[in-house]
């Protein structure tokens, strides 16, 4: 079946050089979106002569917009098969296409899969010999298709208009139950440990706007510390309270 994946990254070269070489070998149409000032992203494509989509658009806004990044190279997609769109820190298993050939249903679906945490240098040594990423701890707050693996065939979703993520969410307010948080109060974010939900705020809302949505038999393996998210590129949580008044 005819993928068409989108791999964000953004000063990621040293994670994405241990997750190409192997997704290179299960999808042949990749994508990497990156910036024309990531010389390490753009070396690494260069040399294993994967497709790279350079954009200034992760920077629209504010620090790191992956939202805006991802919808500009959306936009060059064939709609007419399935699309995924799948972080620079993840690496996907063997029986990959075996699982994607047996799906059946493709009308307004969105599907995820299931991520095991590796953390460090000995444990992707460890993955490399056998391959299997149930062997490592299951994220079990990845239960639902977020952004990280999302794969849907846009010709067949009448909720898609043109981009997959809203570029405003998580960069200006954030909706918490009734509550409005605005950019000015994001240290309240911070204070009350609400910045996981900060993060996954608009691949979230994306995932909504499908009528269903499944969880494959697929585990995917997650490369590096856990908490270093890809929504705000190399910027970890003390760094992102030291610029916090830049944003």
């Amino acid at each position: 079946m005819n993928i068409e994946c989108i791999v964000p990254c953004f000063n990621y070269s040293d994670i994405l050089c241990k997750t190409i070489i192997i997704n290179s070998d299960i999808i042949k149409n990749i994508t990497v979106v990156s910036s024309v000032e990531d010389y390490g992203t753009n070396n690494l494509c260069r040399k294993y002569k994967i497709k790279i989509f350079n954009t200034d658009r992760f920077h629209y806004k504010f620090n790191f917009n992956k939202e805006a990044a991802m919808n500009e190279a959306y936009s060059f997609v064939s709609k007419d098969r399935l699309v995924l769109c799948l972080d620079a820190d993840i690496i996907l298993p063997d029986n990959f296409n075996k699982i994607i050939n047996s799906i059946t249903d493709f009308g307004n679906i969105i599907y995820g899969a299931h991520r095991h945490l590796c953390r460090n240098e000995e444990e992707y040594k460890q993955f490399i010999l056998n391959k299997n990423a149930e062997e490592f701890e299951l994220d079990k707050k990845a239960d639902s298709p977020f952004g990280f693996f999302q794969m849907f065939y846009p010709a067949l979703c009448n909720n898609i208009y043109g981009k997959l993520y809203d570029e405003e969410v998580g960069i200006n307010s954030i909706e918490i139950g009734s509550k409005i948080i605005e950019k000015e109060k994001w240290e309240y974010v911070i204070e009350n440990n609400l910045m996981e939900k900060l993060l996954a705020n608009p691949d979230s809302k994306f995932l909504n706007s499908f009528k269903k949505n499944a969880m494959l038999d697929l585990h995917l393996l997650h490369i590096g510390e856990y908490g270093e998210d890809n929504w705000w590129g190399r910027e970890n949580y003390d760094i992102f309270k030291k610029n916090i008044s830049k944003v």
